[in-house]
């Protein structure tokens, strides 16, 4: 009889979530917050219904997202963020463990972009990594004259348009890391969202594990030396995209390893003091918006971890 009221509670939850995903399409401001908000009732419905009841509800969330947008706003959440629900009703009907849930978020997340990008340059002629690179020659252009109309010497703007024209050459390759390393922090925040509205309805489900106690292995260390090599290789016998590849790389060990120095810091943290929610969330905070220094810390503190692991002899089984 609980556990049948607890199901009717998570059901009204899940109604709520729908109807607040696809009303945030009215406006196209809140945008951000449908995407959101799309992927969290389809992995509460899949474990706590089963994939039948997650694929009805995928289905009225599309139609309703049809209605109140465009078909093509809703076909861009089913195909971009109703997989992360069911991957993450999946994370919790089978107890995956969190490693499983990324590795497979990843996975799915480079075929998904993949298949996007070239959809776009087969169908439409469209090369995403030419337009991008056009879009921030444009926006880099225009900040260059508002600095000389501002009375910036030609000296200074001589070096930043030096400066400036590697960045925008390079800076269009480094979006499939962005958009995966973004997939992965997407699919971590849906999970513990997720936990928190089942626990809230009623549902038990097995804990996300916590940030502090995430470790960083070994095979990480060598893809980011791997990285080197393949810049360095594509650089001197001008390989493309063997130096392309390189970048992707680095930028993506370099966020792994980044936030395993982020864990060590919460770990410590937490043995001495008790840290609140609003601690951590101040603390993320500054790692986000505050990236120089403070990435390039928890990288060093993350790549010494992963060496030397400080917190094995402390830790908690």
């Amino acid at each position: 009889m609980e556990k049948l009221r607890n199901l009717s509670v998570l059901a009204k939850l899940i109604i709520l979530l729908v109807l607040l995903a696809d009303l945030s399409l009215v406006v196209p401001a809140t945008f951000p917050v449908a995407c959101m908000l799309f992927p969290l009732p389809l992995g509460i419905a899949y474990n706590a219904y089963g994939l039948r009841r997650c694929l009805a509800v995928i289905a009225v969330m599309t139609v309703l997202a049809g209605i109140l947008s465009t078909p093509g706003v809703a076909l861009m959440l089913l195909a971009f963020c109703a997989p992360f629900g069911m991957l993450t009703g999946l994370f919790f009907k089978n107890a995956w463990s969190l490693k499983r849930l990324i590795i497979i978020s990843g996975v799915f997340s480079s075929v998904l972009f993949s298949a996007f990008f070239t959809g776009l340059y087969v169908a439409f002629d469209i090369n995403i990594f030419v337009v991008a690179g056009q879009a921030m020659t444009t926006i880099f252009e225009q900040a260059l004259h508002n600095a000389a109309a501002a009375g910036v010497s030609q000296v200074d703007l001589i070096n930043a348009r030096a400066n400036g024209k590697v960045l925008t050459e390079i800076m269009p390759y480094m979006i499939p890391s962005a958009l995966i390393t973004l997939s992965l922090i997407f699919v971590y925040v849906q999970a513990q969202l997720s936990r928190l509205i089942m626990a809230k309805g009623g549902l038990d489900t097995s804990p996300v594990l916590p940030l502090r106690y995430w470790e960083i292995g070994r095979p990480v260390l060598y893809l980011y030396v791997l990285a080197q090599v393949m810049q360095y290789w594509g650089t001197t016998r001008h390989i493309f995209w063997l130096n392309a590849g390189g970048i992707n790389l680095d930028n993506f060990t370099f966020f792994l390893l980044s936030v395993n120095g982020l864990a060590v810091i919460f770990f410590f943290l937490e043995r001495r003091i008790h840290v609140t929610v609003w601690t951590r969330t101040l603390v993320i905070l500054v790692y986000i918006f505050i990236p120089v220094p403070v990435q390039y810390l928890t990288f060093l503190l993350g790549l010494a971890d992963a060496l030397f692991h400080f917190r094995r002899k402390y830790r908690i089984n």
